[in-house]
């Protein structure tokens, strides 16, 4: 079985697996062990994927040999105005890009990305972004994304209210 056969669009029945993958992501990402997550992103994680996947939420899973989901990247779509870069108004943002140790290096994240991107197309969206690590960046550049040029600087307000 090749790595394009191996991936596919998770449905209900995988959210267990979608949460399990966003978790192992999370911890890779911040360098730290699961158990060390604030508990409120494994309790928030179950009914977000109940609510959105397979709406405004898709997940690329890549199976294992022996048909475990292995590896995963989230595709989230959303609705704004519309303007000269956005002529339908609809976008996506592609999220934990995250691919079990074992099976890294081994063309998995491009078979997840390549399904992703068809997906947008699929939902009709004019744009795709997401954030590269270094080590992600040529990647994801050899796939067809480029460096953003703005002339905006990104900002944030994190809410007081946060949880």
């Amino acid at each position: 079985m090749t790595k394009q056969q191996q991936v596919r669009l998770g449905g209900a029945a995988d959210i267990p697996a979608v949460v399990r993958l966003r978790l192992a992501y999370l911890a890779d990402e911040h360098g730290v062990p699961e158990t060390a997550l604030d508990p409120r992103i494994a309790a928030q994680l179950p009914a977000y994927f109940a609510a959105h996947l397979s709406k405004d939420c898709f997940a690329a899973l890549w199976e294992s040999p022996d048909g475990t989901p292995a590896a995963a990247a989230l595709l989230v779509t959303h609705d704004m105005p519309a303007n000269p870069s956005f002529p339908t108004g609809r976008a996506g943002t592609v999220y934990s890009v995250y691919t079990a140790p074992s099976y890294r290096r081994q063309g998995v994240a491009s078979a997840l990305i390549a399904l992703l991107l068809e997906t947008a197309e699929r939902e009709r969206l004019d744009r795709v972004r997401l954030s590269a690590t270094a080590g992600g960046k040529p990647l994801y550049e050899k796939i067809g994304f480029s460096a953003m040029a703005a002339h905006y600087t990104e900002m944030e307000y994190i809410c007081k209210g946060k949880g």
